[in-house]
């Protein structure tokens, strides 16, 4: 009915076969990508649910007896203190950090659970990078034994391009600064053994930096923003396809 409305008005729709089927087959993509997208977002909308309900839950005080039974899926989001020792010979600066626009690390510093081999990362918060490169930002502890509250938490997701290599030691302290917190890897490298998840310094607690802490993961706005982008783009598909082949008589 549409072409023959088109061929009255003096128009003849004739795309080529290549054409349509170059649509024909970018076209589903393009849409189950925004569909994926979407779900994404309904994905990390229930993560944050999740992890803001763990929030308000009452402080979990977490000791030796207690982490061969502990969960890592259980401990992401709640509020947990540990008494340990902090091992200040084995700190790691997690590199290409940007905060405010500027760049910088996470500084993260083993702590070594109180009657027990185990270790966990905590996240101390960020400190901004020295333009030279090859300069150690002060990351000193004045005490070594210390309970310590935070948030647990997956290690940092990784970017793209991230890679585990070492890339310097930094300072006299021998600062690693790495490209990604791969816990497995950073076991063997320092002979610890660590902990599969992170604490992050509560927001009160001493020997912190700057700490702005958001549930990991991308926000869900950003999977409805990209979900948009991948609609826009098969909209946009489908007006070339019709604008491309629609001629005049």
């Amino acid at each position: 009915m549409m072409l023959a409305t088109l061929h009255r008005h003096g128009w003849t729709f004739r795309p080529s076969l290549a054409v349509t089927l170059a649509t024909a087959l970018l076209l589903p993509l393009l849409l189950a990508l925004g569909n994926w997208q979407l779900q994404r977002a309904a994905q990390k909308t229930a993560l944050r649910a999740d992890w803001t309900e763990r929030s308000t839950m009452p402080p979990l005080q977490l000791s030796a007896h207690d982490l061969p039974y502990a969960s890592p899926g259980e401990l992401y989001g709640r509020h947990i203190a540990i008494q340990g020792r902090w091992d200040t010979d084995n700190q790691i600066l997690l590199d290409n950090q940007v905060l405010d626009g500027q760049a910088g690390y996470w500084v993260f510093t083993p702590l070594r659970i109180a009657d027990s081999a185990s270790v966990v990362l905590v996240n101390r918060g960020w400190l901004p990078a020295n333009p030279r490169r090859e300069s150690a930002p002060d990351v000193h502890l004045n005490q070594r034994e210390a309970e310590v509250e935070g948030i647990g938490a997956p290690p940092p997701s990784r970017g793209f391009l991230a890679r585990q290599e070492l890339d310097a030691l930094l300072g006299a302290a021998g600062l690693l600064r790495v490209q990604q917190v791969d816990t497995e890897d950073l076991s063997q490298r320092l002979g610890l053994s660590l902990e599969p998840w992170t604490l992050r310094l509560d927001p009160t607690a001493p020997d912190g930096y700057k700490r702005q802490w958001r549930p990991p993961g991308l926000a869900p706005e950003r999977h409805q923003a990209y979900a948009l982008q991948w609609f826009l783009l098969a909209a946009l598909l489908v007006g070339l396809y019709v604008k491309l082949n629609l001629r005049r008589s």
